[in-house]
């Protein structure tokens, strides 16, 4: 998720609660600025229905749990700035498909998507 960048998309507000809407690629790129603090996120996987469903937070060490993982908050000062923070939705046995290699192409996926996203504005 990046934020700060005029090119992306406004979060929805609801009852002073910022709502991003995550796009399939897993890449969200925001206009809304990066409020650092504590962080009081929850995360809902919406169903074909419309309905919602919660997902809890996880860690690591969890066994067979699928939920989201809080990964890294950060900036770059490189010729794109910009603060992201980075998530897993995922089952945590499944956590060992996120190698480097892994890293490498998806890096290489949301390098260019905020590159389009900042050269068409």
């Amino acid at each position: 998720m990046f934020y700060g960048q005029s090119c992306g998309e406004e979060a929805e507000e609801i009852y002073d609660k910022e709502i991003y809407t995550i796009p399939s690629d897993g890449i969200l790129i925001s206009q809304n600025k990066f409020k650092p603090g504590n962080i009081d996120y929850r995360y809902y996987y919406i169903l074909k229905d419309g309905s919602k469903k919660f997902l809890p937070k996880i860690n690591t060490t969890d066994t067979n749990k699928f939920g989201v993982l809080y990964l890294a908050a950060g900036n770059s000062e490189g010729v794109e700035k910009y603060t992201y923070e980075q998530f897993y939705i995922s089952n945590t046995d499944s956590l060992k498909i996120f190698n480097a290699e892994y890293e490498k192409k998806f890096d290489s996926i949301k390098d260019k998507k905020l590159h389009d996203c900042i050269e068409n504005e």
